[in-house]
């Protein structure tokens, strides 16, 4: 369920707990190559369903999955039942990786908008993507991380040493000094 979250976006009550497989196309067709998801208008938060392309590591997850399947719902507990709630489960792993108690489920989705900004995915494609009904929101969830605005501010050096050779480039070649 976690590669459902960083992978995709789902939204975890509305979309990951309710996602049943008649939902998941693994064939893939076109314009989906590795597969969609396709979110049900009754379960989304905003009423409008969406089709979420899989990654092709999300999709594999998937696949493996669905092999053992003995339900029609994708996440399910011990005993098969259909998954409720990962706060319990969620809680140790963040406790245990030492990030604290501010760690969430709900981070997910954020990690899913902010991975796609620095990855240079544009923000309507980024709300479209995550399901977010205004620009606004996907600028509420997307964060830049500090390697990721390090490199972008250094592309300045880098943009400036270009100029700099181009122009000494430009005056040895023209004969000027």
């Amino acid at each position: 369920m976690i590669l459902s979250e960083i992978h995709a976006g789902l939204r975890i009550r509305a979309e990951a707990l309710s996602l049943g497989w008649p939902d998941v196309d693994l064939r893939g067709r076109p314009g989906y190559p590795n597969g969609s998801l396709t979110m049900q208008a009754a379960y989304a938060k905003n009423g409008t369903s969406r089709t979420v392309p899989l990654t092709s590591v999300l999709r594999e997850a998937l696949a493996r999955l669905k092999e053992t399947a003995t339900s029609d719902v994708v996440f399910v507990g011990r005993g098969g039942r259909p998954l409720r709630s990962i706060r319990n489960a969620f809680e140790l792993a963040p406790e245990k990786a030492g990030l604290g108690k501010d760690v969430t489920p709900h981070i997910l989705r954020h990690t899913f908008a902010s991975r796609l900004a620095m990855a240079g995915v544009d923000l309507r494609t980024i709300q479209e993507l995550g399901g977010w009904k205004t620009l606004a929101l996907v600028e509420r969830y997307s964060h830049l991380s500090p390697s990721h605005k390090a490199e972008a501010i250094e592309r300045i050096a880098r943009e400036s040493q270009h100029v700099s050779q181009q122009r000494s480039l430009q005056r040895e070649t023209s004969g000027r000094k």
